[in-house]
């Protein structure tokens, strides 16, 4: 068995979520990451604005898949 703990939470700042609305996989949402920070017992630091985003997809069967890259 595999052991594991917490590493850090990780809090972000996002303004505003741009519904691009339907695709053929499903419903299209954008959400901007502008900021925000981590805070864990052995790690913390700060979220810098930049390209980074949440791309959502709402898909057909119910299933909501995250693409989050920061």
């Amino acid at each position: 068995m595999i052991e594991t703990r917490h590493l850090f939470t990780l809090t972000l700042q996002v303004p505003a979520i741009q519904d691009l609305g339907a695709t053929p996989l499903g419903g299209r949402k954008i959400a901007q990451v502008t900021g925000g920070r981590f805070e864990g017992d052995r790690l913390r630091g700060k979220v810098h604005a930049g390209p980074g985003g949440d791309w959502i997809l709402q898909r057909h069967d119910g299933v909501l898949a995250l693409d989050v890259r920061i």
